[in-house]
């Protein structure tokens, strides 16, 4: 999913939205969509959804960009601009890079935004790095979690393969492996 804008008035998830079930969301892309809104919640992925699997999947460049509402000066707040859930979700071997929380009021989790309201997230083996608000908010990094570049080709150009050298080569995790 690239470049998806909901703005203004769209308030969570530009390229995923996850409610009910227990979705997997696996091997993607998601770089350069944004939503903004009063209250923007996940740039890329807003989840709400109990057993929700995030994995493998390369997350760069995409916002949550909270917009001020003129009669109520300082209530803007953005939130995951990466990821935002608030679940017990599995959130495993993902690239997490150069993404934005901002508002004029609150503006965190550029990277990975927990709420922690049912249940503990599961993160580890992903690398979180580079994102503006910081790379994570409510839950502390998994063990094996990296912040390193993780060297992508081109990601101005869409070319997120990894370049020798890279950090994030054979760290994913050894018992949920992404197929090559």
């Amino acid at each position: 999913a690239a470049g998806d804008e909901l703005q203004p008035g769209a308030a969570a998830g530009a390229a995923i939205y996850t409610s009910d079930g227990s979705p997997e969301i696996t091997n993607n892309s998601f770089y350069g969509n944004v939503v903004g809104a009063n209250i923007a919640l996940g740039g890329a992925i807003y989840n709400s959804g109990s057993g929700t699997r995030i994995l493998n999947n390369t997350i760069v460049r995409n916002t949550a960009q909270g917009i001020p509402w003129p009669a109520q000066p300082y209530s803007s707040r953005g939130s995951g601009g990466g990821i935002y859930s608030w679940t017990d979700a599995v959130i495993r071997n993902n690239i997490v890079v150069s993404n934005t929380a901002s508002a004029e009021f609150m503006g965190n989790g550029g990277g990975i935004f927990y709420l922690n309201a049912y249940g503990t997230p599961n993160a580890d083996y992903n690398d979180v790095w580079g994102n503006v608000g910081g790379d994570y908010w409510g839950a502390d990094p998994g063990p094996h979690d990296i912040w390193a570049d993780p060297m992508l080709a081109d990601p101005a150009g869409g070319d997120f393969y990894l370049l020798a050298g890279s950090p994030c080569i054979d760290a994913a995790d050894p018992a949920n492996y992404p197929a090559t």
